[in-house]
C-alpha cells in the first residue's frame, strides 16, 4: 500500500497537467452530448480517473482523483492499451489477470488481442457494460508530446441512451475531435 501511495503522489504533476489541458474540452463536451465524461491517466497497470464532469443539466458536482479502474474493462483503459506496444501489452496482461466483473467483461487474452486491434483501427475503444452492468463507455485516447498514448477520455451513459439509440459512431466523432484539441494542448503535434 505504501508504493502504490507514493507512485500516485508521484503522478500529481501530470494529473495536474492534463486537469488543466482537459477542463475546458471535456466540460464542453459532457454539455454538448448531455453525457458524463471522465478523463483518466495511465499508471502502467490501471488508470486513475483525475476527473469526472458532468453535463450542466445534471445536478452532481464534478469530481477529481479516483477511483483507480481496472483497464482492461473500461474504454478508457483499452484505448490507451491499443496503442502501447506489442510488448508493453504483453507485459500487462502477464501481471493482470482479466478476471470478470460482469458477464461481458473480455476474460479471454486472444479475445482481448483482438479488441485492442479493433480498436486502434477504428481510433476509440467501446465498453458494453464490461466494468458494471447498465453502463456503457466509448473511450479515446489522448497523446503527449512524445507521440505516446498516456491518458485518455471517455463519454458514458446508461445503455440504453448509447448502444440502443445508434448513437456509438456520432458520438466517437465528437469523442475524438475532443480527444485531439486536448492532445494538442498536451503538445501532441
Amino acid at each position: 500500500m505504501g508504493f502504490k501511495a507514493f507512485e500516485i503522489g508521484m503522478m500529481q504533476p501530470d494529473a495536474i497537467q492534463l486537469s488543466r489541458c482537459a477542463i475546458g474540452p471535456a466540460t464542453g463536451l459532457a454539455n454538448s452530448k448531455n453525457l458524463i465524461t471522465r478523463v483518466g491517466l495511465w499508471d502502467g497497470e490501471a488508470v486513475m480517473l483525475i476527473a469526472t464532469y458532468y453535463p450542466a443539466q445534471r445536478p452532481e458536482i464534478s469530481s477529481s482523483f479516483g477511483p483507480r479502474i481496472q483497464a482492461y474493462a473500461s474504454s478508457l483503459g483499452e484505448s490507451i492499451l491499443a496503442y502501447r506496444s506489442k510488448e508493453e501489452v504483453a507485459k500487462y496482461l502477464r501481471k493482470v489477470p482479466l478476471k470478470p466483473f460482469t458477464s461481458t467483461t473480455i476474460t479471454d487474452q486472444k479475445a482481448f488481442l483482438k479488441e485492442l486491434k479493433i480498436t486502434r483501427e477504428r481510433g476509440y475503444a467501446v465498453d458494453r457494460e464490461e466494468a458494471a452492468y447498465g453502463t456503457v463507455c466509448v473511450g479515446a485516447p489522448l497523446f503527449g508530446k512524445n507521440g505516446e498514448a498516456i491518458d485518455a477520455l471517455s463519454i458514458s451513459s446508461h445503455l440504453e441512451k448509447i448502444l440502443e439509440s445508434s448513437q456509438i459512431e456520432n458520438l466517437a466523432r465528437s469523442l475524438l475531435a475532443t480527444s485531439g484539441e486536448i492532445s494538442r494542448a498536451l503538445q501532441y503535434s
